[in-house]
């Protein structure tokens, strides 16, 4: 089901294949519903089960609208299989830009270093002097 709201998947799927972007499709829950356990805890004990369904038809609409490819994984060696299948398929050459934003932080050390220098040498030179 589509809880994402505007635009449908269906109408993004087009949109998508209108720029040559494949969309493929993996079906993970089961076909029918399911109660899964999410394995959250709440305070005074475990949440309920949550139903689980996948919507296959759905799934494949929007892998066929876009060029793409509906997939069913069953268990996770069935999807690791999914997934070096797809891989190969989708491959794009990309310029990755790495940049690094360089912060001295030094003055926040520095200022109260030299604020406890400036007591020292005045109350070493008033109040707390030492004797010989």
């Amino acid at each position: 089901a589509n809880n994402t709201g505007q635009p449908s998947p269906f109408v993004a799927a087009e949109a998508a294949r209108a720029l040559g972007i494949r969309i493929h499709t993996i079906g993970v829950s089961a076909p029918d519903s399911t109660a899964t356990d999410d394995g959250f805890v709440w305070r005074w004990g475990r949440t309920p089960d949550r139903l689980t369904r996948s919507d296959e038809a759905v799934l494949r609409r929007i892998a066929v609208r876009s060029g793409g490819e509906y997939f069913r994984a069953t268990d996770p060696e069935a999807l690791a299989r999914i997934v070096s299948k797809i891989d190969p398929l989708e491959r794009s050459d990309a310029l990755i830009r790495e940049t690094r934003d360089y912060r001295e932080l030094y003055p926040w050390l520095l200022a109260p270093a030299l604020l406890l220098l400036a007591a020292e040498l005045l109350l070493r030179a008033s109040l707390f002097r030492t004797l010989p």
